[in-house]
């Protein structure tokens, strides 16, 4: 079964949520029907880019499966930012 567009951003908000207060989705698109889902994410108050993230999502995976799999991607996006902060600093 595939969920529908609605629920994945459901899900993505909620996931954000519980990841990152400062993060909101502000899309979630699909191209006539397929499966595949772009969920688009913005980081409020952001003064570096990107400050936005794209994540893919297949909408035909579970409930459980979507969840951690934005939950990941939100991870990855703040692990790299977090680490291209520090060089960042080093660098001055």
């Amino acid at each position: 079964m595939t969920l529908e567009l609605a629920e994945v951003r459901r899900i993505a908000e909620d996931v954000v949520r519980t990841e990152d207060p400062a993060l909101e989705v502000i899309a979630a698109t699909t191209e006539g029907g397929a499966a595949y889902t772009e969920v688009t994410v913005t980081i409020r108050g952001c003064e570096e880019g990107p400050c936005r993230l794209v994540i893919g999502a297949d909408r035909g995976a579970s409930e459980s499966a979507l969840r951690s799999s934005i939950a990941s991607r939100l991870r990855d996006h703040h692990d790299h930012r977090r680490d291209r902060r520090a060089t960042d600093i080093q660098r001055t």
